[in-house]
């Protein structure tokens, strides 16, 4: 594949390759393909129109392509290279002033507002975390909490930036929920779930009390070592970042507003991805129709064959039967010969299995002259 395509290119190779083998040699998806060709008047095949044309079915002619009336050159398409990682989309109109939304409240900056009041999820987690923490040294949120797991040490950093995350998101459109299938409070924004979670990094050192006589009853325990940096990472399948930590330079705090354009466009690339499966769904049913029909025809035509093939063979015995008839009455009349009461009711009988076994009696209408004389009576 080129590096470049015109608008013309494009528009030819849609109408000779499906959209979704074009989009695969571009190295985009099928879905982003198709908003490239609306954005830039460019017709596509309609939904069904590779699967007919397979099948032999009526398609629609190839349209003209209108010409190019924004002002300017024509819009060129850069393919991707397939060797390099995609870089993130950058963010809709839309969500950009989402975003500026969210970023516009005060303690967005190097660290987060320590006087801003709290959010009622964080103000549920800071109350969770005030308490003793494990055995392990771990304090943990609850279900109607955001998913924390740290040491003593950090909660107070974990509520400012969690309490940063909750109210920019908030004033950026995301609503904060409570799920009984996910662990804390979850995200739900652009009719998408964001599970995330905030963690302390941490090493586990293990201790083995050995067993006088069996390994396999040594006694194993751990401790924990904090390391003091902290991790929000994203649980969802999608392209984009997913995770932020503590750096060397940076720490997580001053890494905020990134992670909420982070929040913000992994809702987006989520949205992105159902509406592909939502997609791929019409063409799996669409292609399952196509499919359905063809076989629908094929038994009929089958179910044709097997009852036409059916009468040719009555029609070969009813010929048959009808010959050996004629042949029994050509005999009895060159002997010159008075049929029994049995030969009699079996030529009646034959006759009569005769007329069973023709197919042909069926297609068998009025004559012209019965019609005729019908019509006459009539007037």
């Amino acid at each position: 594949m080129k590096a470049q395509y015109t608008r013309t290119e494009i528009f030819d190779l849609l109408w000779e390759t499906p959209t979704t083998k074009i989009a695969k040699q571009l190295g985009i998806s099928d879905v982003a393909l198709t908003k490239w060709c609306a954005k830039n008047g460019i017709p596509k095949p309609p939904l069904g129109y590779w699967a007919k044309k397979e099948h032999g079915k009526p398609v629609p002619p190839k349209p003209t392509l209108a010409p190019w009336e924004s002002g300017g050159s024509q819009p060129v398409y850069c393919a991707h290279d397939p060797n390099l990682k995609p870089s993130p989309a950058p963010l809709s109109a839309e969500l950009s002033v989402k975003l500026a939304n969210a970023l516009s409240l005060p303690g967005i900056s190097a660290t987060a507002n320590e006087d801003a009041p709290l959010g009622s999820v964080t103000r549920r987690t800071a109350k969770a975390l005030d308490r003793k923490p494990d055995v392990d040294g771990f304090l943990y949120g609850k279900n109607d909490t955001f998913n924390v797991r740290i040491s003593t040490e950090n909660k107070d950093r974990v509520i400012r930036i969690l309490n940063t995350l909750e109210l920019s998101l908030a004033a950026a459109g995301m609503k904060w929920e409570q799920k009984e299938n996910q662990r804390g409070v979850v995200g739900h924004f652009l009719e998408e779930t964001i599970v995330f979670s905030i963690v302390e990094a941490s090493s586990r050192t293990e201790h083995v009390e050995k067993h006088p006589t069996y390994d396999w009853m040594n006694k194993r325990t751990y401790t924990y070592q904090f390391l003091g940096d902290l991790k929000i990472a994203i649980d969802g399948y999608y392209e984009g970042r997913k995770s932020w930590r503590d750096g060397k330079t940076q720490r997580l705090e001053e890494k905020l507003p990134q992670v909420i354009e982070g929040f913000i466009a992994a809702a987006e690339a989520m949205r992105r991805r159902t509406e592909e499966r939502k997609a791929q769904h019409i063409r799996w049913e669409e292609e399952a129709a196509i499919r359905r029909e063809k076989e629908r025809i094929a038994y009929e035509r089958q179910q044709f064959l097997d009852g036409a093939l059916k009468e040719a063979r009555a029609w070969s015995e009813a010929a048959q039967l009808r010959q050996y008839v004629a042949h029994l009455r050509e005999v009895v009349a060159v002997s010159q010969t008075e049929l029994t009461d049995y030969g009699k009711n079996w030529l009646n009988r034959a006759d009569e299995a005769i007329g069973w076994l023709d197919p042909t009696e069926k297609w068998r209408g009025k004559t012209k002259e019965s019609n005729v004389e019908l019509e006459d009576d009539d007037e």
